[in-house]
């Protein structure tokens, strides 16, 4: 299993080279930080945020449902890890790692959106601290021109039959 970080829909499909192999990729920070609703429980567990039902709570009216949504935008979202340090966002990538039982990691290391990109290396020492193979790619989400497919594509061959000891499934 792969833990991926930045692989994103306006490039090439990076996960199309992994499948060549079986490999299948269980989270994604831009999943965690950017789309999903998340909470760390108290166990320290990555969960998914409470739905309102789950919380006790009954949309009253209109302006109630807006405040609602507001609130589980700010609190649910992870996405604002990045800004935190790079220790919050080390420690919930550690989080993911274990408790989803990944055997490797995958980071874009993205020029085109600093923000979720902050602290990619930090993330890849505490990967490789775990004792997880990891590798990095190049390129731009805001700009497919700074993207190199084919050299992409040579290092995840390389990484999952060197480093992983894959080989293609039929």
């Amino acid at each position: 299993m792969l833990l991926s970080f930045h692989l994103t829909d306006n490039e090439p499909d990076h996960m199309s080279f992994f499948e060549k192999y079986g490999v299948v990729s269980v989270a994604n920070l831009y999943t965690f930080f950017l789309i999903g609703w998340w909470k760390v429980n108290e166990k320290g567990e990555i969960v998914p945020y409470p739905t309102l039902k789950e919380q006790g709570i009954t949309i009253k009216d209109r302006d109630h449902a807006l405040c609602l949504l507001a609130e589980g935008e700010l609190k649910g979202k992870l996405m604002w890890a990045p800004f935190y340090g790079a220790s919050y966002k080390v420690d919930l990538v550690t989080k993911i790692a274990k408790q989803w039982k990944i055997d490797a990691g995958v980071i874009h290391l993205n020029r085109g959106c600093e923000g979720t990109a902050q602290h990619q290396m930090e993330v890849k020492n505490a990967l490789a601290k775990l004792g997880l193979p990891v590798m990095t790619f190049e390129g731009n989400m805001a700009d497919e021109r700074e993207f190199d497919e084919a050299r992409t594509a040579r290092m995840i061959d390389l990484f999952v039959t060197e480093t992983l000891g894959l080989k293609k499934v039929a």
